[in-house]
């Protein structure tokens, strides 16, 4: 500023309005970093609260009582599946009252395809609102990485971010689809924005092939 004050006055207003320029420009790129850190941190929050699926098999010995699993080992001459191998009681007779009422009860307390449909759907309707999120984020970042030609250390962190998050999802639903609803696309989506973004900067794969990971792809 010193140096501007001892211009001559037409050379100083001019210089002043290359300042002002400059600071506008800087300013405006403030305010739009701002703006995206805002909305990755929030996109970050709701990646953060997804639970991975977590599809048990139902294990068959839960199924029946104790009796019921005697019965069965004496009527088909083995162990129930799910049952560790043991001596069965020889008092079979004993066990059958009530063997009726039992397995009704067992039934009646298990959960049944549809509960796990109802709650696949809800899982999958939420997994996808986040995906959705993520996914924008990641174009809008692989968008201006190839802009500029570099990623800033914001920006690699929370790619390595979603990354490390996409992958865990992935390898989770990979065995359960049914789970994840409409998410797939998404998620894959997401997958292929930051191979891109890999590629570009050529960190993606170590001294091998730049191209792009092709288990990303739909």
């Amino acid at each position: 500023m010193n140096e501007i004050n001892r211009l001559p006055p037409a050379e100083r207003i001019r210089a002043l309005k290359r300042l002002e320029e400059e600071r506008k420009g800087e300013i405006k790129q403030a305010e739009e970093m701002i703006r995206t850190s805002e909305r990755e941190i929030d996109v970050a929050e709701t990646m953060k609260k997804i639970p991975l699926p977590q599809m048990r098999a139902v294990d068959p010995s839960t199924l029946f009582s104790r009796e019921e699993k005697a019965i069965f080992s004496i009527h088909h001459q083995t162990k129930m599946p799910g049952e560790p191998a043991r001596e069965v009681s020889a008092r079979v007779p004993s066990m059958r009252r009530g063997s009726e009422e039992s397995l009704e009860e067992t039934v009646a307390g298990t959960p049944t395809r549809k509960d796990e449909q109802a709650a696949n759907f809800q899982y999958g309707k939420k997994l996808e609102e986040a995906l959705h999120m993520a996914y924008k984020t990641l174009t809008e970042m692989s968008a201006k990485v190839g802009e500029k030609g570099y990623m800033s250390p914001g920006e690699q962190e929370a790619v390595d971010f979603y990354k490390s998050k996409l992958e865990k999802i992935h390898e989770a639903i990979g065995e359960h689809p049914e789970s994840a609803g409409g998410a797939m696309g998404l998620m894959y989506g997401g997958l292929e924005r930051i191979s891109e973004m890999e590629h570009r900067m050529g960190y993606a794969q170590k001294g091998g092939d730049q191209g792009h990971n092709p288990k990303y792809r739909l």
